[in-house]
């Protein structure tokens, strides 16, 4: 690099030097978010770099400075977040240049996580979805991609792309990791995703600073990573989900709520999807401390997402509520993952099924009531009658209800041998759409299924 620096220094004018210190700067204080998103989402870090001194020209735009955004995202009709305007190449009717609308960004980390999941939002799998197929360190093909998928107007912008990556060996970084998930050294055990986050289940009795020990993490951050859920001394019981990355802004998978059951808090919630706490009381208009009655639905995700009314809350003075929030220094343990959930194990141990979107109701569910808790159609439901097991009223003791026969199912089609989390293809299923939904990727999905190619048939079963 040293002697890199010299040949510049002897042949570039000073303006191009100072261009240079620039980039130089820059790469050298964002390229640790750009290996993390590489880490989370599989956009290569020399894409990311590259496109962001391309387009923030190196953090130095108005935009950027202004509105943090350094890659140049407009705010599009989905966008619930602060904007920044400022002309581009949008024009009214007549084709006069008018403000174009632009995201604004707390700071440069959430712009670099809101670059990837733009990139991967499934409603833009037709347009960027491939570039997910090709080779992570195959930057060549990515920045051509890019171009091909229109998302920049330049019809040079894959070589300038690519002329600044080889110009400050940002392909390097495509070898490398933030030093967050290397092999543990010992303990091995299996690593599993939620809403595309790296987790791992916890052993019983183990702590925070056992989990960090191993996969040679800061205690600190992995303290963060889980919303100070979890204190240095807390002994976690078996099967904790212990997660090894920063977690969502939002849920990714299909389920627009959650239905609040067995007293949940919103700590166990956010560990449940892999969502951020404070994210997921800001998105329902919630209160650190505050928590959610049972039965209530939680919003994940969505157009309702910070516009839906606010859930309705478990009294103050409930006996079952936590007498202190998560994010204090000593707060409840989140709620282990049962036998059933959808992370298990192989046979041999090593490796953690990807998990899905766990118990939720889907979008299709009218009621708004998680099943099997349905409030009676009038007052109160009736108790409980000791003789026949079913309901009596309390108006008529002596008169048995009647016991409807059991309700007759199909059976289930056949799966493929193993164990695992299973899903039978219907109309409109994609590897690319199944894989956001439980949290994983095509490339394992194919894996699991011993596929060759993308071809999938409706009612065909796959692990």
């Amino acid at each position: 690099m040293k002697n890199f620096l010299l040949c510049l220094c002897l042949t570039m004018p000073f303006a191009v030097l100072a261009q240079v210190d620039a980039r130089l700067e820059y790469i050298k204080k964002h390229k640790v978010f750009a290996i993390e998103e590489m880490e989370r989402t599989g956009v290569p870090a020399s894409i990311k770099l590259g496109q962001a001194i391309l387009e923030s020209n190196a953090g130095q735009s108005t935009l950027a400075v202004q509105a943090n955004n350094h890659f140049g995202i407009k705010c599009g009709n989905d966008w619930d977040g602060k904007s920044y305007f400022k002309e581009d190449d949008d024009r009214d009717r007549d084709g006069n240049l008018i403000k174009s609308c632009f995201r604004r960004y707390k700071d440069v980390e959430d712009c670099y996580e809101d670059h990837s999941d733009f990139l991967r939002d499934p409603r833009k799998h037709n347009r960027y979805g491939f570039l997910f197929r090709l080779d992570q360190k195959d930057y060549k093909s990515w920045a051509y991609g890019l171009q091909s998928a229109g998302y920049a107007i330049s019809d040079s912008y894959a070589e300038s792309l690519i002329r600044v990556i080889e110009a400050y060996k940002l392909f390097e970084f495509d070898q490398m990791t933030g030093g967050e998930v290397p092999p543990p050294i010992s303990n091995r055990r299996s690593v599993g995703r939620i809403n595309d986050v790296k987790v791992v289940l916890a052993k019983e009795g183990e702590t925070i600073e056992d989990v960090a020990r191993i996969y040679r993490l800061a205690t600190e951050k992995l303290i963060e990573y889980n919303d100070r859920g979890y204190t240095r001394s807390d002994k976690l019981k078996q099967n904790t989900r212990v997660f090894i990355q920063k977690k969502q802004k939002r849920w990714h998978g299909r389920a627009k709520f959650h239905f609040v059951r067995d007293n949940q808090t919103m700590f166990d919630i956010a560990q449940q999807y892999g969502i951020r706490l404070e994210k997921l009381l800001d998105g329902n208009k919630m209160d650190a401390g505050e928590e959610p009655a049972n039965g209530e639905q939680v919003r994940l995700r969505g157009f309702f997402w910070k516009k839906g009314p606010k859930p309705r809350l478990r009294p103050a003075n409930d006996p079952t509520k936590p007498a202190t929030s998560p994010n204090t220094t000593n707060p409840r343990p989140a709620t282990p993952t049962s036998p059933n959930d959808n992370g298990r194990l192989t046979p041999d141990g090593v490796e953690l099924f990807e998990i899905g979107e766990g118990e939720v109701k889907n979008d299709k569910d009218k009621a708004g009531q998680p099943a099997g808790n349905k409030p009676a159609t009038t007052g109160t439901p009736f108790p409980s009658d000791p003789n026949t097991g079913g309901t009596a009223k309390p108006t008529d003791p002596n008169v048995k209800p009647h016991i409807p026969p059991p309700v007759t199912r199909p059976n289930p089609p056949a799966r493929p041998a193993g164990q695992g989390v299973f899903h039978t293809i219907v109309k409109g299923d994609t590897l690319f759409n199944i894989s956001r939904r439980y949290g994983t990727t095509v490339a394992r999905i194919k894996e699991l299924n011993n596929m060759t190619d993308d071809n999938i048939k409706i009612g065909q079963s796959l692990r």
